[in-house]
């Protein structure tokens, strides 16, 4: 990759022990990962092949680009699941 991404580092101990549910916290970027020292690495780049291809180049592709917008704290819930199945009697 030829261009420089910047990157946010946070400790475990800077995001608190309730970090998902803390209104305070706001995610630096949209993707990050999460290395073995229990770190946030946060890549602030447009998508997520850019943020994929960092990761390779950088950790041979160790760890799995995570999305930050899937703790949002807006309150509407960005994926949703259904509790029926075909078939399933539904009276």
């Amino acid at each position: 990759m030829s261009k420089e991404v910047k990157i946010t580092v946070i400790e475990p101990h800077e995001m608190g022990y309730d970090y998902e549910n803390d209104v305070q916290f706001k995610d630096p970027a949209a993707w990050y990962i999460v290395n073995a020292l229990d770190q946030r690495i946060y890549l602030h780049v447009r998508s997520r092949q850019d943020a994929v291809d960092w990761v390779k180049e950088n950790y041979d592709g160790r760890y799995t680009v995570r999305s930050a917008k899937l703790h949002q704290k807006g309150g509407d819930i960005t994926c949703r699941g259904t509790n029926t199945r075909k078939g399933q009697f539904r009276g």
